[in-house]
């Protein structure tokens, strides 16, 4: 079924591109917040942000969590409340949590499963409105959607992760942050596992896998002193390795721990990972 997606978003895309070709892109008039602001807003399509207006007029569960705190900061509560039931409805009724989901409610994964699909999902609902002491409906859709939720962590458990290492299993490809390239237990993939298990604890959901071992086989595995390596074979110093563990607050607390966070900057900054834009 996920293949049919693929190829309808490729149709899609494909399609979009010919009227690209004859009108050119949409353009905004303004100074650049307000063209910022009338962007969001038309990724806002009355049930869900969207993560474009262009090829990618779906939901994704990774792009929505990066940005929902800077969204909740702009003042889209009840926008961003309204894409998490939407997306957990959909999740719920297919009884799997996936990386898209398509305008009519279609889950699918680009391209397998991916561990930070369910990790964004738990971290999005616990962040929903942390300023404030009692979110009741955060709480709610949590309390709702309990049982359903609490399966997928068990999934997690029983096919994604490797209780022996306290990292993602090795003899599996899963779907990651770099769609098309195929690593095995990445740093980022174990830095969702992290968030997995830290944030299931702060919603009150069952889950056997301890943040404090995880975080602890992160630092063994893929530490080398100055930076995060992406594999544990790997040598090069990849940005999505050097930013995650800290962006998750994986790494964040400790004197330690901004040791490390420096050591990370000057790395990214000698291999250039910072030009032409930040990361």
């Amino acid at each position: 079924m996920d293949a049919f997606h693929h190829l309808r978003e490729a149709l899609h895309m494909f399609q979009r591109r010919i009227t690209v070709a004859k009108k050119g892109f949409k353009t905004y008039e303004g100074m650049p917040e307000q063209i910022a602001e009338q962007i969001i807003k038309n990724c806002w399509n009355n049930t869900f942000f969207q993560v474009s207006t262009g090829h990618f007029s779906l939901f994704y569960i990774r792009d929505f969590g990066m940005c929902m705190e800077a969204l909740q900061k702009l003042g889209y509560k009840k926008e961003i409340e309204k894409t998490l039931q939407f997306a957990l409805a959909c999740y719920s009724r297919e009884n799997r949590i996936a990386t898209t989901i398509t305008k009519n409610g279609k889950c699918f994964d680009v391209f397998s499963y991916a561990p930070d699909s369910l990790a964004f999902l738990l971290y999005s609902l616990r962040v929903t409105d942390k300023t404030k002491k009692n979110n009741t409906k955060s709480k709610e859709l949590v309390e709702i959607y309990k049982p359903f939720l609490e399966r997928q962590i068990q999934f997690f458990e029983d096919n994604i992760f490797d209780k022996q290492t306290n990292l993602i299993r090795r003899d599996k490809n899963f779907s990651s942050i770099k769609d098309n390239a195929k690593r095995q237990s990445s740093c980022y993939d174990n830095c969702c596992a992290a968030v997995i298990a830290r944030e299931a604890k702060s919603l009150g959901l069952e889950c056997n896998l301890s943040f404090e071992k995880i975080k602890a086989a992160i630092k063994q595995t893929f530490w080398t002193g100055d930076y995060f390596r992406d594999t544990k074979e790997t040598k090069y110093v990849a940005g999505d390795a050097n930013t995650f563990p800290f962006w998750f607050e994986i790494f964040s607390e400790s004197k330690e721990e901004k040791e490390m966070l420096k050591k990370v900057i000057a790395a990214v900054q000698k291999e250039k990972l910072d030009h032409p834009f930040p990361l």
